[in-house]
């Protein structure tokens, strides 16, 4: 009936009316003879009616549903019906739509009627139930209600198609889907926030579809479809208020199976859908409830014809199917069918021929059609807040290309959709038994070996390459295994680079229009960005943040400015015969919530990991806590993979085991690669691609992609929004985030308030603990370590003892706050601790290195040190402070050259064209400058000495900077200014020509030198060798943005351990900021404390030196992103510069009176001699003892 009035009004050419169809009088409800029947009703289980997350909801009744606009009024649908079992199986009338809900109505059903009848009479042919019973008969057994379900209530908008392509066209053209939204309007009202379904297809003759509301509930125009070949096990979960499924949720399962008859004549063959209604548990369908309240009977509604409603926890369920659809063609053969899951709260598995089930991507929801007025929002805003979507963007009603039968490439099959994790083992066995082996293949082996000593070290941020590499790998195995229109948009590190200077003529993104996976560096952090187009050409930007608290508002609109600027560049929108214009993103939206890192350098493994989870169809944890190997074993993986020797089953598997991703994960059949793509040097990969790319379009007319890769993201913040990190201070970002994160006490909901007292309650129940929780032993343990360190006095009580201990030792307690308190108390007893440690560690494991690799050693104590040294010395921190701030490539940093480099400027005759130039031009350089004792002695005219071991020389500091408008400045920070008086002037004039030489202030445009040098006041030497030592020391205060103290009276020891600190900073010896800046407050060498070095400066560990030509290598590494970068148009950054107004003294030269300029005439470095000032070590103001053996 349903269609044959719809057949009606489509050839009338009018919209199907939403009114519903007349009620059969002919009894529907099938049920065993009189004797099996009782008086009493039975009592149906429903689900508690609570909203704890782990409760099952109580299924409401549905309200009367109403008409579309602008078409006549409904009949008032006939009192639906409400169906029970139980034990005197009798069925139990339902409560209607319009009715009053307090009372049900009697039922008018004739029970009497025997099965065999109703069989015959309704159902029109006989089933073979046997594999619903379990039973050898055929026929229903005695315990066993069988229900023909009612019409639908509303008129089926996918009615006269077969292909559910067609269909969804068709439901658009008509505009039928108004009537489907009074179901979806309804359940907005029940207590549901949203409702999201799964979608299965599958290509045989014989088959149905189901339809479910795709994204959120308050989107009344996302229907998805997919067609039903197999018995299905379908499982909704409960969910909190928020639409979150917790761990361990509980779930309602029903099974829809489908049963042949009981023909054995191919020609007689047909199928059917039926429900097994499970126990306890209402089911609607076509609005009419059905509860199985028996102990061991069953209640089935089928077949299911036609246009069906199911409904189950208020969440919506479309099964559509015509009844000519039943007859079976042998001749048809069978197709595989295809299982598609979108990240949902219903979820589908098979349990017959579990081998004909692949899994398949996410499809688009059809659009709503034009003109039809949406439907209002819920009046409860969601929780979390959903992703905005541009404004009038509806997504295509064009079906990907994957339900279209798209061919895969020659060779390639889909794999089963079987579980990857064995039976009887788990996910971390699983993985170790994968490694295992893989570690033991002779290639990998080597590979790993090869690249372990180039890849970084743990502990330390990732290069941008190692990111980028590491993501394509995964994601160019699986575009090898996809057709040429779908995969995933890679970028290579090259490309980026260049993109950054707006040149995309001949370095495009491949695969584009398709899903990006795009690595991103900003503000000293790396996070993921994924573009995703729609069908319309709007494109959307989502941002995976491990670090959400990061960056400010105006940095994230920093971040979105320049990512739509470097997409546009990448002519990622561009695609031959389908060039659509490039449409900005409205916002970048902050994804959320996404896994949270612990600590600042383990940022780029989570954009590796998330960018893979997205690659392999898998879903998020975003309890994730990482383990003490995690990081590790990541490490491990990554470097495998950049070898091409990964497969998705271990990764997977290492996914898993660490819950990184939830467990209902699965990787799709058309993801499932063998192995990870190999990176190589020249990204190889990309070019061959895009060459095959350029044919592709050349041969293809009516090339069109396949979105079916885009990822539904279920929320997200834009970046224009209030977030609530931008409520967090530095302490709380640096000191207690970290510390919450490890102890799983992390909510990002919380203010910083909020957190601030979560952590003291952390705190203060450390502390707390009664005396006798202590045994001896581990009080004698905790007394011993806290002696040797100076922390008791002897009289502390036990619980003083464990709290001092806990405080300084537990690894829940703030250490990174605690390590400032401790420099702000005692900064002598702070940096003496790490360097006795770090100089231990060099002597022992230094001399057991491989020459090749051995770190530089600078002069012995009372040498001068040479231009070698004093250049490496500042590129150990000068390049872990830039490795530390590199986020968007080549724009930041300092200027680096190498003592080779510098010499041929200095010798080389003027006007000829250098080989060479400086590294990160017109940034803050730090240049010492070597002056030559005998070249300056035969100047003053002096009278020669008998050999030239007797000139010295001396070196100090210039600080090259850039300033606004094209102009620089250069200033001189010398600590023996009485050596060089009246030299200044050639001096500057010298170092601006070997600066001009070396390209340092012409770069993008030309920058003009001052007139004059200006002279900075520092702390004054005390011997006649270590004004090198001066030097380095003077960098490092610029580069961490401090003070240099002028009346520093720089002692023996300060000499002493500052060589010491210097030769361990050069082998990387676990020096950190922190242990440098204590060094300067001990000696008082700054003014000002540790809270005043900037956070971009705050780095982990010092660069490894090794030579002077590493170094060079190095700088020419960094002169290629000088070259990509010149022409960009992102402004070069000087928030390294050096702020010297504000330091103690800082005047022009030319302010000097020149009449002084015989002041000092041959003096050497031993103008101050400190020979007066060497008195013993207890001299010194911090009272430590020196590390003298």
């Amino acid at each position: 009936m349903v269609e044959t009035r719809a057949a009606k009004r489509k050839a009338q050419g009018g919209i199907p009316s939403s009114q519903p169809p007349k009620k059969s009088k002919t009894n529907n409800d099938i049920v065993p003879d009189k004797k099996t029947q009782a008086s009493k009703r039975p009592i149906a289980k429903k689900p508690p009616a609570t909203r704890k997350p782990l409760g099952t909801r109580k299924t409401p009744a549905p309200t009367k549903i109403s008409a579309p606009r602008k078409t006549p009024a409904p009949t008032k649908p006939p009192a639906p019906k409400k169906h029970s079992a139980g034990k005197n199986l009798e069925a139990k009338p339902r409560r209607g739509h319009g009715q009053d809900q307090r009372g049900p109505e009697k039922s008018g059903k004739d029970l009497s009627q025997p099965l065999s009848e109703k069989l015959n009479e309704q159902i029109e042919t006989n089933w073979d139930f046997s594999l619903l019973t379990k039973n050898d008969s055929p026929d229903l057994p005695a315990n066993t209600v069988l229900h023909k379900p009612s019409d639908c209530p509303i008129p089926s908008p996918l009615v006269g198609e077969k292909l559910a392509a067609r269909a969804g066209e068709k439901l658009v053209r008509f505009g039928s889907i108004n009537s489907v939204r009074r179901i979806f309007a309804r359940i907005r009202r029940s207590n549901r926030d949203s409702s999201t379904g799964l979608i299965l297809r599958e290509r045989d003759k014989d088959s149905g579809s189901l339809c479910t509301l795709s994204g959120d509930g308050n989107s009344d125009n996302g229907l998805e479809w997919y067609e039903a070949n197999e018995n299905l096990s379908i499982t909704v979960h409960v969910i909190n208020a928020n639409d979150y499924l917790l761990p361990n949720t509980p779930a309602v399962q029903f099974k829809l199976y489908r049963l042949n008859n009981i023909y054995k004549d191919p020609a007689q063959r047909a199928f059917g859908y039926f429900i097994n209604v499970p126990r306890n548990i209402t089911i609607r369908v076509n609005g009419d409830e059905y509860t199985n309240a028996t102990l061991k009977g069953n209640v089935v509604v089928g077949p299911l014809d036609g246009f069906t409603v199911i409904e189950v926890l208020d969440q919506p369920i479309f099964f559509w199917r015509k009844k000519n659809d039943r007859k079976h063609n042998p001749n048809t053969p069978t197709n595989q069918s295809a299982f598609v899951q979108n990240p949902s709260l219903i979820s589908t598995t098979a349990v017959i021929e579990l081998e004909t089930i692949i899994l398949r991507r996410s499809l688009h929801p059809t659009p709503s059609p034009p003109k039809t007025p949406k439907t209002p929002k819920s009046s409860t805003p969601p929780k979390p807040p959903t992703p905005p979507k541009p404004p009038q963007s509806p997504k295509s009603d064009k079906t990907p290309k994957s339900l279209r039968g798209l061919g895969r490439k020659k060779g390639i099959k889909n794999t089963p959709a079987a579980p990857i994790i064995p039976e009887g083992s788990t996910a971390c066995e699983y993985f170790r038994q994968l490694h295992s082996k893989l570690i033991k293949d002779p290639d990998a082996k080597k590979w790993d070996k090869e690249l372990d000593g180039v890849f970084t070290d743990l502990g330390h941020w990732l290069t941008d390459q190692e990111v980028m590499e590491a993501v394509a790998s995964v994601g160019e195995a699986i575009n090898d295994i996809q057709s040429e229109d779908s995969g995933f948009s890679i970028v290579s590190w090259m490309t980026l680079g260049i993109a950054t200077g707006g040149q995309y003529a001949h370095n495009r993104a491949i695969r584009p229009q398709r899903p990006m996976l795009l690595p991103w560096w900003f503000n000293h952090h790396i996070l993921l960005l994924v573009f995703q187009m729609n069908e319309d050409g709007t494109v959307d930007l989502y941002v995976l943040d491990s670090k959400k608290w990061h960056n400010s508002a105006e940095e994230r609109l920093q971040i979105y400015d320049n990512a739509t600027e470097i997409m546009e560049n990448l002519a990622w929108h561009k695609v031959p015969h389908n060039d659509l214009p490039y449409t900005k993103p409205q916002s970048a939206i902050w994804v959320g919530p996404v896994a949270q890192q612990p600590v600042d350098w383990a940022c780029g493994y989570h954009t590796i990991l998330n960018a893979w989870v997205i690659a392999l169809g898998l879903y998020f944890n975003p309890d994730f806590i990482p383990e003490a190997n995690f990081y590790k074993e990541a490490r491990q993986l990554i470097i495998l993979a950049l070898g091409g020797f990964l497969d998705y089953r271990i990764i997977y598997a290492f996914l898993l085991c660490h819950k990184f991703i939830q467990e209902q994960s699965n990787v799709p059949g058309d993801r499932r690669f063998k192995q990870t793509k190999r990176q190589t040097e020249d990204a190889e990969n990309e070019k061959t691609v895009r060459s095959e790319e350029d044919e592709l379009f050349a041969e293809r007319s009516g090339f069109q992609v396949d979105r079916s890769n885009n990822v539904q993201f279920n929320s997200g913040v834009p970046h224009n929004a209030l977030f609530i990190g931008d409520t967090y201070t530095n302490k709380i970002k640096l000191a207690i985030i970290p510390k919450l994160i490890d102890l799983e006490q992390f909510d990002e909901t919380e203010d910083g308030i909020a957190l601030i007292r979560r952590y003291k309650r952390i705190l203060k129940q450390l502390n707390q603990s009664d005396d006798d929780e202590l045994n001896n032993d581990e009080l004698e343990v905790m007394r011993k370590v806290l002696s040797q360190e100076g922390h008791l006095d002897g009289s502390e009580s036990p619980r003083t003892i464990r709290g001092t201990y806990i405080s300084l030792y537990d690894p829940r307690s703030p250490k990174v706050d605690h390590d400032l308190d401790d420099i702000r108390n005692s900064p002598c007893s702070f940096y003496l601790k790490n360097l006795r440690e770090a100089w231990s560690h060099f002597q022992e494991f230094e001399p057991r290195m491989d020459p090749n690799g051995r770190v530089h050693i600078i002069a012995k104590d009372n040498e001068y040190l040479k231009d070698d040294d004093v250049l490496l010395g500042i590129a150990s921190v000068v390049e872990a402070i830039m490795a530390h701030q590199e986020e968007d490539p080549y724009v930041s940093g300092f200027t680096l050259t190498s003592s080779v480099d510098l010499a041929m400027a200095q010798n080389s005759i003027d006007g000829m064209q250098e080989p060479m130039t400086v590294a990160r031009p017109r940034r803050p350089w730090l240049l010492p400058w070597i002056v030559d004792g005998l070249e300056l002695a035969i100047k003053r005219g002096e009278k020669l000495k008998k050999s030239t071991k007797d000139y010295g020389g001396h070196i100090f500091l210039i600080v090259f900077q850039d300033t606004a408008n094209n102009e620089s400045s250069v200033h001189f920070l010398d600590s023996a200014p009485n050596f060089l008086v009246g030299q200044y002037g050639q001096l500057f004039q010298t170092a601006c020509r070997v600066a001009e030489k070396l390209g340092w202030n012409n770069y993008r445009t030309r920058s003009n030198f001052p007139q004059w040098p200006r002279i900075v006041d520092v702390a004054l030497q005390k011997n006649k060798t270590d004004c090198g030592l001066h030097t380095i020391l003077n960098a490092w205060v610029c580069a961490l943005g401090l003070k240099a103290n002028p009346d520093a009276e720089c002692r023996p020891l300060f000499y002493k351990d500052g060589r010491r600190l210097v030769q361990c900073a050069l082998s990387s010896s676990s020096v950190d900021w922190k242990t440098i800046v204590a060094f300067f407050l001990c000696h008082s060498y700054i003014d000002g404390s540790i809270d005043d070095v900037p956070t971009d400066r705050r780095f982990p560990s010092t660069k490894r030196q090794t030579s002077d030509a590493a170094l060079q290598m190095r700088n020419m590494e960094k002169r290629f992103g000088d070259i990509v970068t010149e022409t960009a148009m992102v402004p070069l950054s000087t928030s390294n510069n050096i702020n010297f107004d504000e330091w103690a003294s800082a005047i022009d030269d030319s302010e000097e009176d020149e009449e002084d300029d015989g002041r000092g005439d041959g003096e050497d470095d031993s103008e101050d001699d400190g020979e007066n000032d060497s008195g013993d070590e207890s001299e010194d103001d911090s009272g430590d003892e020196s590390l003298s053996d």
